[in-house]
């Protein structure tokens, strides 16, 4: 969990919090305890709709099936959801989607994410980060 004064600036951001409010805080005398920090922001979910690219490549692949509706995601994996929305699936079917070239790059960027980030990039060492697939070639 993200704890202390740079989260809550983090938190903040990604909660719609107006920039400028924001850009004024992080000039204030009290982050200067963050100087020389380096945040970690996580891809998926955070700065790329993975949820929305994985559910626009289905249904463009897979015009016939039923695509899992954004709200009713409930496993961590989802190609766990596609399969009970649609049993004759197997996950092979579904890792061809996101192992697709271009997949993640042409993923849609979560609104104001950019924005935080450049903010936060005035101030910190800012990177982007993700769990690698262990088999993508892309």
């Amino acid at each position: 969990m993200l704890t202390g004064f740079c989260s809550d600036i983090f938190l903040d951001m990604i909660n719609g919090i107006d920039f400028e409010v924001l850009k004024n805080k992080m000039a204030d005398e009290s982050t200067d305890k963050c100087n020389n920090k380096v945040i970690l922001i996580d891809m998926d979910g955070v700065i790329a709709d993975f949820e929305l690219g994985f559910q626009q490549a289905f249904i463009r692949t897979h015009p016939d099936l039923i695509p899992v509706p954004l709200d009713q995601r409930t496993e961590h994996y989802v190609g766990d959801d596609y399969i009970k929305f649609n049993p004759s699936l197997v996950k092979s079917d579904l890792a061809k989607i996101f192992l697709e070239p271009g997949f993640f790059k042409t993923l849609p960027v979560i609104e104001g994410a950019v924005e935080a980030v450049s903010v936060l990039e005035d101030n910190f060492q800012v990177f982007i980060c993700t769990s690698p697939w262990r088999s993508y070639k892309n």
